[in-house]
């Protein structure tokens, strides 16, 4: 029970103390004299948020404190014994002082507790109600839960209740399904174009740059071709004038020196050496000029390919990779869009059968 309350510095209250005793006790007042003001205070008490706004203007702190009985057996005695709180003739003294700048401090005789400290004190000894709370009963709402308490129905109630919300949530994939479908339609022309058109492409990652590589060298042909020739000439030219025939020269020096002294004998291997790689070089000269050929079949093929690719980057790409992805992501549209119409009458079936149990309940 509630026995005392003091307020200081409160709004517009500068100190009040009010005395409570046992039974029915009624604050009346004109309109403006405080009384919500002193509701106000208590709801600090048990535990509402505060700032600074209730500080009285001009003051730097608001105190408010309450002298509070708690009967024998009540559930609050053990609360205060779990954490050292000495009733002092069965009462407690709440206290909660809040300053200006919006700090404050709450304790429960001497001892400093929390906000959540209040509001289990308040929750466990004070029922707070409104004046108006009487005219929810005129709520439908509230009816139809104490009819349904009455009645013993809200099991049944919270069963219905979760079939309802169940075939809502089902009833709006429904709805989002049918919107992407019909978008998924009207696109379904164009991208069964895209695909088409992409699928005849038949594009491979790197080929334009493989085709690229090999139109430099066609349109190069002539500046290739004649320069290998000179290279397989003068590795394996006539008379002394060729690099084969000037080492070959050369390794036989080197035998005849090698026998007066032999120390060169190395210079001469080293050399054969060397003939050896002219040889291999030379051989893959005259290898590519024989695989070598123009043709400008080729050479247009080439030119009409890589100019198609570039007229699909710039609609799709910009680069080939992303053509190819964007075939990819057309296809499976299409492909949802064909799905799409299995989905939803899966889903209507299910709303069907959601439906059938919701008239059973």
């Amino acid at each position: 029970m509630l026995e005392q309350l003091t307020i200081h510095n409160f709004a517009l209250i500068e100190d009040v103390v009010i005395g409570f005793q046992k039974g029915f006790n009624v604050l009346t007042g004109e309109t403006g004299a405080g009384k919500s003001i002193i509701l106000g205070a208590l709801n600090l008490l048990m535990g509402e948020k505060a700032d600074a706004s209730v500080v009285r203007t001009g003051t730097d702190e608001t105190q408010i404190s309450a002298v509070i009985s708690v009967p024998e057996n009540h559930p609050l005695r053990r609360w205060c014994e779990d954490r050292g709180v000495e009733l002092e003739d069965d009462t407690i003294l709440v206290r909660r002082s809040v300053r200006s700048t919006g700090r404050g401090a709450i304790y429960v005789q001497s001892i400093p507790m929390t906000r959540s400290d209040l509001e289990l004190i308040g929750d466990a000894l004070f029922d707070m109600h409104g004046q108006h709370e009487h005219q929810s009963l005129l709520s439908p709402d509230r009816q139809r839960k104490v009819l349904d308490a009455y009645g013993g129905l809200e099991e049944l109630v919270t069963r219905f209740s979760e079939l309802y919300h169940h075939r809502e949530s089902i009833r709006k994939q429904r709805e989002e399904l049918l919107k992407e479908l019909a978008q998924s339609k009207r696109e379904s022309d164009y991208l069964q174009f895209v695909a088409e058109e992409l699928r005849k492409a038949d594009l491979k990652t790197g080929e334009d740059e493989a085709l690229q590589e090999e139109l430099s060298v066609l349109t190069q042909y002539e500046v290739i071709h004649d320069n290998l020739e000179l290279v397989r000439d003068n590795l394996r030219g006539g008379g002394p004038e060729g690099v084969a025939g000037a080492l070959q020269n050369a390794i036989q020096s080197c035998r005849k020196a090698a026998k007066a002294d032999p120390s060169l004998s190395d210079f001469a291997s080293r050399l054969e050496s060397i003939g050896y790689e002219v040889q291999d070089i030379y051989e893959s000269v005259r290898d590519r000029l024989q695989s070598m050929s123009f043709s400008e079949v080729r050479l247009d093929e080439l030119q009409s390919r890589l100019a198609f690719i570039q007229r699909l980057k710039k609609k799709y790409g910009p680069s080939l990779d992303q053509v190819i992805s964007f075939r990819a992501q057309t296809e499976e549209k299409l492909r949802r869009t064909e799905s799409s119409d299995d989905d939803l009458q899966a889903l209507e079936q299910h709303i069907s059968q959601l439906d059938g149990r919701i008239i059973e309940k």
